[in-house]
Parts: structure tokens; sequence; C-alpha cells
């Protein structure tokens, strides 16, 4: 203004626009979970610092994918462009269903070539998606089967391996195979195994027919059929079943179904004889189902040798204690390879649950908020893994910029947990001043 000497020209004035500079680019989610059948799965891409300009970034697939590009999912790439104020934006990733049983896989994403005057963020500059199999297999666990004529019924045990995020069936149905007569040996039977998600095991259980013939083994065999909800026939689609003369000796277990803590240090199944004591022999297996060999029980396969007149023995098998916090798992022991002239019993198998020991102990959230006038702060504890017996932990205050005795009072104790008990609460006292100053903290320690 008031210049000197000169006259003041048309644009006499102009306006600075101050650009933020620190704009800088990431994933929104770093880790994404679509299932292998979706048509694609959506990642989001962030842009914080500043939204008043144009700025673009790029995005690729990179090396570290497990999935393979053209079978699992459409290789993809570009530069997203951020418009003033658009402050995130989202791309698609085609995903390829495939019918193999391969578990889960995952395709790895990466940020790059920000525009200038921005920056790629210090975290979360990748991401993974990770395709869940959806494909599931349906087999038999054990294809040769024998069942004494007198046991009444057999149970048959349908394993689904593969994906199980999902609902899937199987049909089944019995068949004579030229021996077994259906309504005199055995009561024919069909239908359909329903797995919800997550489930692993069914079982079907045949009635087996006692009668006074004496007609020798007699076979029929029982067939899976029509998979639905992506599931597909296993090469164990047809188990054979024998009926063996009630003259002979059977193996059955003593249970179905046993519960060991994963602190205990075995657990012990018992194997009976019953029928013909002759000296004989039967094998036994220890499989996983969610439990696994050599992290939570010890592989245990071997034989059995009853002398003559034995009528009982036991089978032990190892529990391995970890520190993990996990749900209840789960392992399978199945008797199999009874000796001459001996067959399976009408247990056959047993499900051996391994209940979860650990716990966990933490607060709700990392940080609290309260106003200086309130009387008191509450912090929530939250127990995870078993809930069994009583747990308890300690915990102390400390200061950070807040001073124990002028804004808060200093606070120390124990919270226990009864059994069955999930949630605890720490109150401390807040002292309100009329001091004038900034937010201040302290530290809620457990130990």
């Amino acid at each position: 203004s008031s210049p000197t000497n000169a006259l003041l020209g048309a644009v006499s004035n102009a306006v600075v626009t101050i650009v933020e500079n620190d704009v800088e680019f990431l994933f929104g989610t770093p880790l994404v979970s679509a299932l292998e059948s979706a048509a694609s799965a959506t990642v989001t891409v962030w842009r914080r610092g500043g939204s008043s300009v144009t700025n673009t970034v790029q995005f690729a697939v990179t090396t570290n994918s497990t999935a393979t590009a053209a079978s699992d999912f459409t290789s993809t790439n570009g530069t997203l462009t951020f418009k003033p104020g658009v402050t995130n934006l989202s791309f698609l990733v085609p995903l390829l269903n495939d019918t193999n049983i391969e578990g889960s896989e995952t395709v790895e994403l990466a940020l790059s070539s920000p525009s200038s005057g921005t920056a790629l963020a210090s975290s979360n500059t990748t991401a993974v998606v990770t395709l869940q199999d959806n494909d599931s297999q349906f087999n038999f666990l054990v294809v040769t089967n024998s069942v004494a004529e007198n046991a009444g019924t057999l149970t048959l045990n349908v394993r689904r391996t593969g994906g199980t995020v999902g609902a899937a069936g199987v049909s089944y149905a019995t068949s004579t195979n030229g021996t077994a007569t259906s309504g005199t040996d055995f009561t024919a039977a069909s239908g359909t195994l329903s797995f919800k998600a997550g489930e692993t095991n069914k079982t079907v259980v045949l009635k087996v027919t006692n009668d006074s013939a004496l007609e020798g083994d007699e076979g029929l065999s029982v067939t899976l059929s029509a998979p639905t909800g992506e599931g597909q026939l296993g090469t164990n689609g047809v188990a054979q079943v024998t009926i063996a003369e009630d003259d002979l000796y059977s193996f059955t277990l003593t249970t179905n179904a046993v519960s060991v803590a994963e602190n205990g240090t075995n657990v012990v199944l018992s194997v009976r004889r019953s029928g013909a004591t002759n000296a004989t022999t039967v094998k036994y297996l220890a499989t996983g189902v969610t439990a696994k060999a050599g992290t939570d029980f010890v592989a245990s396969t071997g034989t059995l040798s009853f002398a003559d007149g034995e009528t009982n023995q036991t089978v032990t098998v190892t529990i391995t204690d970890d520190t993990l916090i996990e749900a209840n798992e789960t392992l399978t022991f199945a008797l199999n390879t009874p000796g001459t002239n001996g067959v399976l019993g009408a247990i056959s198998a047993a499900t051996v649950t391994i209940t979860e020991n650990d716990a966990a102990l933490a607060l709700s959230a990392a940080t609290y908020t309260v106003l200086e006038s309130a009387t008191n702060v509450v912090l929530t504890l939250t127990r995870t893994g078993t809930t069994n017996g009583t747990v308890s932990v300690n915990y102390a205050t400390t200061n950070l910029t807040a001073t124990a005795g002028t804004d808060y009072t200093n606070t120390s104790g124990t919270v226990s947990f009864a059994a069955g008990v999930t949630n605890g609460t720490i109150t401390v006292p807040v002292i309100n001043d009329s001091a004038i100053e900034t937010a201040e903290t302290f530290k809620v320690v457990l130990s």
C-alpha cells in the first residue's frame, strides 16, 4: 500500500496457501481375509497428514506371496490418485476359486513411489490378503473295518480335511458286497452328514444283527457320495465292513471320548478283548485332529499283545504342556489290524480332548482418560484362555507426568479371578486440584 512515485497495478494483493507437505501413505488394514470363493478382496489405502492437493502412490503384488498368480488370484498393480479432500481409496484383488485342497494362501501387496512431497508411512506399507481355502475333502478314517456279529453296532468316522470355513455335507449309503444280507445281517442305512463351519468329524453308526446261523464272516460296504458346499470325495470314500462270526474275539475301547488337562502328564486308554481267549494282537495309532503331534502330544503307534486268557490292556498317550493361549484341541486314538480271527468292536476309536490350562490376564485397553474432577478411574482386566481355577495378578501405579498424592492416589494391590470369572477391575482415586495444568498421566503396571 501507499506506493511512492508510483501507482498500484491491477493485482495489488495475493493469497498465499501453505500446502501441507507431511503427507504419507499406508494401508488401512494390513491384514485382510477373504474366502477363496469370493470374487475379490478389497484393500484400502489411507492418505494422512493433509489432503489439500492431488497426490499419487503406486501399489503392486510382491514376490513374498504364497498364492499363485493366474491360479489363485489375478495379479494386480496400479496407481491410486488422491484428489483434494480424499483421504482413502480402495482397490480390488481379483480372486480365482479352484478345487485344490491347499490350505490358506497369501497375497502380499506393497506401496511404492509416492508422489513428490509425500512419503510412505513408517509402518503398514505392506498388506497381506489371506485366501481361506473353501475346498474340503471327505474320507473314511478307516477303510477296512471288522465288527463282531454280537457287537450290536459299528461306528465309522468320516473326516473332513482341507478348508472348514463354511458348511458342507456328504451322503452315505450301505450296500452288500454279496455275502452280508440287509435285514438279516445288518440294517440298511443311508443319509447325509452335515458339517457345520469348523467341524471336521462325523460318524455313521451301523446296526449289526446277531443271528444263530453258522455262516462265517460276511461283508458289506458303506459309500460316500454327493458332496456339497465345496466338498469333494477323497480317495477313501468307500469303507469295507466285515461282520465277523461271533465265536471269534473282538477288541474295543472302553470309551469313545476322554478329556485330559494340557498340564496332565498323559492319558490312559483301556482296550478290552472279548470272545475267544487265545493269544492275539491288535494295533493302535494316535493321530492329531486339531492337536499337533510333537507339539501337543507325542505321536503314538504300536501293537498290543494279549497273552492267552488276557482280556484287558492299556495304552498311554503322553500329553505335552505348552504356554500358548489356545482352544481345546483333539486327537483320535484308533484301533486297527486285529490279529487272526480278531475283529474291532463297537468302539474302535476315541476322541481325546486336551483341555487348555493356560490363562492370560491383561488390561482391556492401553490408555484410559478421566476428568480431573472425577472421583476415580476404573480400569478393566480381562482373562483369556482357560477359566478353570483361581488366578490373580498384582498391580501398582507409577508416576509419568502426574504426581501421586497430588493428582491421584498411589494404588497397588491384587486382583483375583475365581473359577469361571473373566473380568475384574482396578480402581484408582483421582485428586481434583485447583492448579491450571495440562493433561497429566500415570501408569498402572501389572506384575
